[in-house]
């Protein structure tokens, strides 16, 4: 069962709309609650200052505002923030959009309650062999962690399962033993739950959170 949104969200007038906006329209309230869903993101997580990290078109930054969550910004290295559709009544305001590197976030220590990425790290931190896949994925694992205040947390859905039987397992495997490093580690606790799935085969919500 999805999470009920804070406020109904706003169709658009069906007299005004084309049926591709109605398209669009229905698209990115789906997406919004895959996000609400898969992160479990409760309405009091949402009032919080969220960082989402490989945002794409800030899509679920832009849905949340509508239904009364303005506090979440938006990164990613794919798009120019003149390319990000969003509606002018909307507000969100260019400063919560921004170009930048995962790696290494234009962001100062301890600036967010939670940092978030919806089916995107570490999933596609890069690397030329396991190894430094590894090193990539504990790497964006940190920066986010860098930028989240003390018990704060970073929440990663759709990421790749390990018992995924396809190539992905090798990087799954990669990033299981980077989490282990991270739960030996007092200053962090791991926890790893089954939601969603990618390319039929179950994929995983990580949560690290930040406890000094």
């Amino acid at each position: 069962m999805g999470l009920e949104p804070k406020h109904s969200p706003r169709r658009p007038d069906a007299e005004k709309t084309s049926l591709a906006q109605e398209v669009k329209w229905n698209e990115e309230m789906n997406a919004y609650q895959q996000h609400l869903d898969e992160l479990k993101l409760t309405p009091e997580d949402l009032k919080k200052k969220i960082l989402d990290v490989g945002a794409d078109f800030g899509y679920f930054a832009e849905v949340a505002k509508r239904n009364g969550y303005d506090n979440i910004y938006s990164i990613d290295i794919e798009y120019p923030a003149d390319m990000y559709h969003l509606d002018a009544d909307i507000g969100l305001g260019a400063e919560k959009l921004a170009v930048a590197d995962a790696f290494q976030l234009p962001f100062k220590d301890k600036t967010f309650d939670m940092a978030i990425s919806f089916c995107a790290m570490p999933n596609i931190a890069g690397g030329e062999n396991p190894i430094d896949y590894r090193n990539r994925v504990k790497k964006v694992c940190q920066e986010m962690l860098r930028v989240v205040k003390v018990n704060g947390e970073i929440r990663m859905a759709r990421v790749v399962s390990w018992e995924d039987p396809t190539d992905k397992r090798e990087r799954a495997t990669q990033i299981k033993k980077v989490l282990e490093w991270f739960n030996k580690s007092r200053h962090f606790e791991v926890t790893v739950d089954p939601t969603g799935e990618m390319d039929g085969h179950p994929s995983h919500l990580i949560r690290i959170k930040k406890l000094s």
